[in-house]
């Protein structure tokens, strides 16, 4: 299919942030955009059929940390405003904290803060806190393992290093980023050998008993092949509350996360991991439907690229159509005989 292509007008962009998926990444893509192409937005509606609708800590920390970068004037950031009204300024560069306030995810303020920098006057040195493992978002190890090696193959100049592991519900993760300014270029990411399950990885703290991930290693056992050898459980002594995740490593290059919560059983958390993993493994594409969805944002500004995935999200249209208001881009999906989807993003 193709998706049409919107015009590009210098007046501010008038968003439905209810339309299509209508979560919170609306906001992170017009702010990323916004900033970087000089045109301002306002943007009703906010994450209207969330359970708790409208602006969230983690949703104010993206507003803050772009709007500081970029010497922006805001109206509506306070919590749980539906709308909000953005005007940038000129890109800087940023030597700051940025204080998410909750377990939100620093995975995503930095795909957010992370396309800005990529255009600021000078490198960018930041600390990110909050959360750093936890559920509907990337974990850090799957930012530095799987999106930022596909980031650098498009040129983008950037270290990520991880201080300390924030899990729900307190938080207090950090991580630091050093941003290069860099100019991102057109990449086709596509591989023809078929992923294998490459480790499984248990994290756990001191309080929670040593049966849990004993738990989940033999449930995952029960769905997946793989050896001791492949197997760690690492201990994250310095973390504020009790946490639990499950990362499963594949040679395809996708790291699936699952997290523990409170009520949430051992073999629910393994389960959850082994069933994602089978469904890549499966599928035999190399790029996994989550970074999919998170490639469109750099691809738009690289002026194009291409991928296989094994599947697209409702995240993955939303994101496309906001997206095309600010950058004149076509996106085309095309589905291979396996079954996988091509996605290939060209500038009109």
């Amino acid at each position: 299919m193709k998706t049409k292509t919107t015009s590009i007008s210098p007046a501010m962009i008038q968003i439905d942030g209810s339309h299509g998926e209508g979560g919170g990444q609306i906001l992170r893509t017009a702010l990323s955009l916004s900033a970087i192409t000089g045109i301002p937005f306002s943007l009703d509606s906010i994450r209207a059929g969330r359970k708790s609708p409208g602006l969230m800590r983690q949703h104010l920390a993206c507003v803050r940390a772009v709007s500081q970068v970029c010497s922006a004037h805001v109206k509506g950031a306070i919590l749980r405003s539906t709308c909000l009204d953005f005007y940038p300024g000129p890109i800087g560069h940023s030597r700051g904290v940025f204080e998410i306030g909750s377990a939100g995810s620093t995975g995503l303020l930095l795909q957010t803060l992370l396309p800005v920098l990529l255009h600021g006057d000078a490198e960018s040195e930041i600390t990110l806190r909050g959360g750093t493992h936890a559920i509907q978002a990337p974990c850090f190890d799957y930012l530095d393992e799987i999106y930022a090696p596909r980031l650098r193959a498009m040129g983008a100049q950037f270290t990520l290093e991880l201080n300390r592991i924030g899990f729900f519900p307190a938080g207090g993760g950090e991580v630091e980023a050093r941003i290069t300014p860099s100019t991102l270029k057109p990449e086709v990411f596509d591989s023809e050998s078929k992923p294998k399950l490459e480790s499984v990885e248990i994290l756990t703290t001191p309080s929670i008993s040593d049966r849990v991930p004993e738990k989940e290693i033999d449930a995952l056992a029960r769905k997946l092949t793989f050896s001791a050898h492949q197997t760690r459980v690492r201990v994250v002594t310095d973390s504020q509350c009790p946490g639990n995740a499950i990362l499963l490593r594949a040679t395809g290059g996708t790291l699936i996360a699952s997290h523990g919560q409170r009520g949430k059983t051992s073999e629910r958390v393994a389960k959850a991991a082994a069933g994602a993993m089978n469904r890549y493994l499966q599928a035999g594409a190399p790029i996994d439907p989550f970074l999919a969805d998170q490639l469109l944002v750099p691809m738009a500004l690289a002026g194009g690229g291409e991928f296989v995935t094994a599947g697209l999200s409702s995240h993955f249209h939303t994101n496309v159509e906001t997206i095309q208001q600010f950058l004149p881009i076509e996106v085309e999906t095309l589905t291979n005989p396996n079954g996988g989807q091509r996605v290939l993003l060209t500038h009109h």
